[in-house]
């Protein structure tokens, strides 16, 4: 018997490069993950290069959307215009996973993504460990908790994206008998210690949408009994122990509790700022005064802010202090208006669209519906916080594209040229 090694193309070894490096950037100098944007920046050449030889079928509703999206942009800031440099570094920050996107589409197999998710769950493990020794022996907790994402504050909005596809995951595979309760129970469990230790209060509302949209996606089963069971006990389970840790948010964790402290006119921080569900009356009120502005924003780019002092806009300069950037829903807002808000969060409405259409199609069935629960999930997340906009977003746009079918044989057999 001969050992088999497959040639892996250019564009693969990008997507793994991508894929795999923001849970190492805690480790490296901040620099570093500017080798993300020549990553995505080549990907996007490959696909404009090879565009004749890859199939686009399976996502051609997305890449029109992603195409309508960014075209609309660059018409509206004519009316806008400050500065090119802003624009394009707005242009970065709210379109660079598309093309990474495409990619995982169009040159990834399903073997590739089953060696990345072992991979995936490898970082799983060792994350776990290091969460605990930051907590136990560091003394670190709630937003300064975030394993192998590292320890500064809001760390634990990358974790909160990977508890989020680690789970969507292992539960489709469990219910569909690919995983057995052992390793999915663990996972889990995992995933709900983590976010009661971190104080990631959000993950239990995901974590519920995600058990009870997998539920409504299957055929009920003794698996899905056992998954409302243990799911059950495992949410309760994880509440006690958050009230045990943090005693101050006995009375936030209920309905009521969580929508009063998200329409709180005392802001995210209790300060007057933007808070989770007040951007667009707030927003209005203080800078988008006219129907137009409140349609089209103040312009892609001309809010934007940057650890380079150069790409720190005037608007950042003056209104940063309302915490706009901590909330992708405040950035998208201002800067584009409703328009803005209607091109990211259909994104991910079509994307289940055709998620469940490969599904019917005899598609994959755990990565349909991964990429079904992981969209539904990201509505949930462009509300809650900005981390669809940082490096943590490539994971999860890599397994939101997985649902999307296998490429061509014409493509498979052009791969090694790429």
């Amino acid at each position: 018997m001969h050992l088999r090694i497959r040639k892996r193309s250019l564009a693969e070894y990008i997507i793994f490069l991508l894929g795999l490096l923001p849970f190492f950037l805690s480790f490296m100098p901040y620099s570093c993950r500017y080798v993300l944007d020549l990553g995505w920046c080549a990907l996007l050449a490959l696909l404009i290069l090879y565009r004749r030889e890859l199939d686009f079928r399976p996502i051609r509703p997305l890449l029109y959307w992603m195409l309508a999206f960014v075209l609309t942009s660059a018409l509206l800031y004519l009316f806008h215009y400050r500065s090119m440099i802003n624009y394009l570094w707005g242009a970065r920050n709210n379109f660079r996973f598309y093309p990474f996107f495409a990619a995982v589409c169009l040159f990834q197999t399903e073997q590739d993504a089953e060696a990345v998710f072992r991979v995936f769950d490898l970082l799983f493990w060792l994350n776990l460990a290091l969460s605990l020794y930051q907590f136990a022996v560091l003394g670190l907790g709630q937003d300064n908790l975030g394993g192998i994402f590292g320890t500064e504050v809001g760390c634990n909005a990358y974790s909160n994206l990977f508890f989020v596809v680690i789970v969507s995951r292992s539960l489709s595979r469990f219910l569909n008998g690919k995983e057995n309760l052992l390793s999915c129970s663990m996972k889990c469990s995992s995933a709900l210690l983590l976010s009661a230790l971190a104080e990631l209060k959000i993950f239990y509302i995901e974590f519920a949408l995600i058990t009870v949209l997998l539920l409504l996606l299957n055929r009920p089963s003794r698996r899905s009994a056992l998954l409302i069971l243990l799911g059950s006990g495992g949410l309760i389970g994880a509440a006690i122990l958050l009230i045990g840790l943090y005693p101050e948010f006995t009375e936030v964790l209920s309905p009521q509790g969580l929508l009063k402290a998200a329409i709180s006119s005392r802001g995210y921080t209790s300060s007057g700022d933007f808070n989770r569900l007040t951007v667009i009356p707030l927003a209005n009120e203080w800078f988008l005064q006219d129907p137009l502005s409140q349609l089209f924003g103040l312009g892609l780019g001309n809010c934007e802010t940057s650890h380079f002092e150069l790409l720190n806009t005037s608007f950042y300069q003056r209104y940063g202090d309302s915490h706009y950037t901590w909330l992708s829903t405040a950035f998208l807002y201002l800067e584009m208006g409703w328009v803005g808000l209607l091109f990211v969060f259909g994104f991910f409405v079509l994307n289940e669209h055709l998620c469940a259409r490969n599904q019917r199609r005899g598609g994959n069935v755990i990565h349909c519906q991964t990429g079904r629960v992981l969209s539904v999930c990201a509505l949930l997340i462009l509300i809650y916080n900005s981390s669809l906009r940082t490096e943590a977003a490539y994971l999860f746009y890599w397994a939101l594209a997985l649902a999307h079918g296998k490429k061509s044989c014409k493509t498979e057999e052009n791969r090694t040229r790429h």
